[in-house]
């Protein structure tokens, strides 16, 4: 069996499962990166030590949202150990994951030594060291069908380049970069100070970062190597937004500089190749969305209520769309100062309607949405736990008026009927409106 021992702290860089059953899994912990790999064809199915990982498969290629128990069975013992392979830390047995997180699990656990034996604490480091460390490879295979060991690979060419292909990259036209007459910056002269994991659903990444030689802090902004066109957007808008000198109106991040890999400044044309760009660091903030919150004293959400609608005003102004109009695109600094930030576009439903994205009718009515929540959270805003509560009472309400309809119609048939009809009628209605919420 598997070592027990405690996994350290990790975060996913890259998860893969193609239609045959095979895996890929590619995590970062303290500084190193683990690329697991998990053929089918060396895990047969119908071995003891193996059943899960097939079930587990099944589960997510078929979109199987329920959850997963997160224990361990020995085959040796009766004994269940769960383990939270996201921290490090013991788990209830009442845990329940998703079927992916459960698979992506299963796929560590072989490896659970290896991170301890290798992956020692690392110091400060630069951002080319954070996307240039070492990586190690594995296998993992069958041993006499009661256990999975992992095989360490030798680096080889296609697995170096699945590596680099995870990196974030992308080449800016000519245009562009001379248009936006920003400072480069090689990774390796920014120490990373800072890291996160959002917004949800993007890797583990730096996003701060502090210059070797000025000392200044930045907030480093990844690009995603899938998604040009909305890094583009950005550049573009924070161009404009220097050269019309709108940071003298409204607090809004200034570009500071564009990152480059040491290795991969430009390609052969002379085009960049950037890995992300610089902006304002901005004190301790705080999403917006934190602040829709009656608590907090009316006069402070009054006053960012009016700096937000003031901020979209401003750009309309001067022609630009905002996009993507929501309360998390607006922080909070240290000193209580609102920040508008984020200019990728597109949109988030329950703010804006697909059919006005990125366009100024968009902006106002995700603002509106915003400047309300503030004035009145109460009214405005409605947590997900708060609207069950309120599907409970509509159904308990429509169960009571049906027990009354009962109670008055002579006709015991007809009451039956009469009260299974109220009920089909308002569980439809109840639907529709879970649907629309949803």
């Amino acid at each position: 069996m598997v070592s027990h021992t405690t996994i350290p702290a990790h975060h996913l860089l890259d998860f893969f499962c193609d239609e045959e059953g095979s895996c890929a899994l590619t995590v970062l912990v303290r500084g190193f990166r683990f690329h697991i790999i998990a053929d089918k064809d060396e895990l047969n199915a119908g071995a003891d030590a193996t059943n899960r990982y097939h079930d587990l498969v099944r589960r997510f290629q078929s979109g199987d949202d329920k959850p997963v128990s997160s224990e361990r069975k020995s085959n040796d013992s009766e004994t269940d150990s769960g383990i939270d392979v996201s921290d490090g830390k013991m788990l209830d047995k009442e845990n329940c994951l998703d079927p992916e997180e459960a698979l992506q699990q299963w796929l560590l656990e072989p490896l659970e030594a290896e991170f301890v034996k290798l992956a020692e604490p690392h110091e400060e480091e630069s951002v080319q060291e954070w996307y240039h460390g070492p990586t190690y490879f594995y296998n993992l295979v069958l041993k006499d069908d009661d256990h999975v060991e992992p095989i360490q690979l030798e680096e080889a060419d296609d697995l170096t380049s699945r590596m680099q292909k995870l990196r974030p990259e992308m080449i800016l036209p000519k245009y562009t970069t001379e248009k936006l007459n920003a400072r480069t910056y090689q990774a390796s002269e920014l120490t990373v100070i800072g890291t996160s994991d959002q917004p949800p659903g993007t890797p583990y990444h730096p996003c701060r970062v502090r210059c070797k030689d000025s000392e200044q802090t930045f907030f480093l902004k990844i690009v995603d190597n899938s998604q040009p066109q909305p890094v583009k957007r950005e550049l573009d808008i924070l161009h404009q937004c220097i050269d019309l000198e709108l940071n003298k109106q409204i607090n809004i991040p200034s570009l500071e500089g564009l990152v480059t890999y040491d290795d991969a400044t430009t390609t052969k044309s002379g085009q960049i190749r950037i890995m992300g760009f610089l902006l304002t660091d901005i004190p301790s903030p705080q999403p917006l969305t934190g602040m829709l919150d009656p608590s907090i004293p009316q006069d402070k959400r009054d006053r960012w209520a009016e700096e937000a609608d003031r901020a979209k005003e401003v750009l309309h102004e001067h022609g630009i769309i905002w996009g993507d109009a929501k309360a998390d695109n607006f922080v909070v600094d240290k000193d209580e100062n609102l920040w508008i930030i984020d200019f990728g576009g597109s949109y988030t439903e329950g703010w804006v309607d697909a059919e006005i994205k990125e366009t100024m009718e968009g902006d106002d009515m995700g603002t509106e949405k915003i400047v309300n929540a503030l004035h009145d959270p109460v009214a405005n805003t409605q947590s997900p736990d708060e609207d069950e509560e309120n599907v409970g009472e509509e159904e308990a309400a429509v169960k009571a008026e049906a027990i009354s309809s009962q109670a008055n119609n002579a006709n015991k048939r007809k009451r039956e009927d009469h009260a299974d009809n109220v009920l089909s009628d308002a569980e439809l209605e109840n639907s529709h409106k879970t649907a629309k919420r949803a």
